[in-house]
């Protein structure tokens, strides 16, 4: 079983399962209120996101799988699936007790170093909704991406607002640092901000960060955590100038598409397998 301080001290400090989406104070909310997200979005259990990748495999953050999966349900395109394994990247581990205290200097190496993700194998594949396409180039830096989540919103002057989730959002930001497994973006205002700027806060870790090229969408980031250089006790998440890390898809593929070939028997063996930070 996962320990559960990870999903605590997410929550409570450092809005690791990101906020919904923060928003600019200076356009109208409801110009970020969509009806429906991306056809391939998926709604993870108690919260977070993920992408539905395959008809039998969605990518989610690893953080926002907290106990054993298998058998529960998780909900795609309107209708609830069942998992059958879930499968962690090897280089993701859990938080040491009292990681999320004190300065942010070790927490945020841990984030860092961190890998994570994970992939959800449904008991049944999806015939009625088509998967998203992965972002496979590593010419990721400045490409606008479109954000999708339910957490908690705010704006970027006050931040996030605890108990505001539940409606659907949409917002777009740059890329604008690539390094190894991340992509980072930064919660602009004003004259360098997009028309409909956001980023993301505390609910929607595993969210999607879609780019589009051509008419044709694909998915280069999945919400992770926020940079945050302080004492964590002053920690406030989403504010205007913050940092937000997302995890980048392409550096993962070739590690998607060899689990995604592993024998049912490889894949038990596998399932639900978590480190823990030394």
């Amino acid at each position: 079983m996962l320990r559960t301080v990870w999903l605590i001290a997410a929550l409570a400090v450092i809005s690791i399962p990101v906020a919904a989406i923060v928003i600019r104070h200076d356009v109208s909310k409801e110009k970020y209120l969509v009806k429906e997200a991306h056809p391939a979005f998926v709604d993870m259990r108690h919260e977070g996101h993920g992408m539905l990748i395959a008809p039998e495999w969605v990518v989610t953050a690893a953080h926002v799988i907290f106990y054993d999966y298998k058998g529960k349900n998780i909900t795609v395109g309107g209708k609830e699936r069942e998992i059958e394994y879930v499968i962690f990247h090897p280089g993701y581990s859990t938080p040491t007790e009292g990681l999320f205290s004190g300065h942010s200097t070790p927490s945020q190496a841990y984030l860092r170093a961190n890998h994570d993700i994970a992939l959800v194998k449904l008991r049944e594949p999806v015939g009625d909704v088509a998967p998203i396409l992965l972002y496979e180039n590593a010419d990721e830096l400045g490409e606008i991406v479109t954000l999708y989540g339910r957490g908690n919103t705010g704006d970027g002057n006050t931040g996030q607002v605890e108990k505001t989730k539940g409606a659907l959002r949409r917002a777009q930001n740059v890329i604008s640092t690539v390094a190894d497994h991340w992509l980072t973006y930064r919660f602009d205002k004003g004259e360098k901000a997009l028309p409909l700027e956001g980023f993301q806060g505390g609910g929607d870790s595993g969210g999607p960060a879609i780019v589009r090229k051509s008419g044709t969408d694909y998915l280069a980031g999945l919400a992770s955590w926020n940079v945050y250089d302080g004492y964590l006790k002053d920690f406030k998440g989403s504010l205007y100038g913050m940092e937000a890390s997302l995890i980048r898809l392409s550096y993962y593929r070739s590690w998607i598409d060899e689990v995604a070939s592993w024998p049912a028997d490889r894949l038990q063996a596998n399932h639900n397998l978590v480190g823990s930070a030394s």
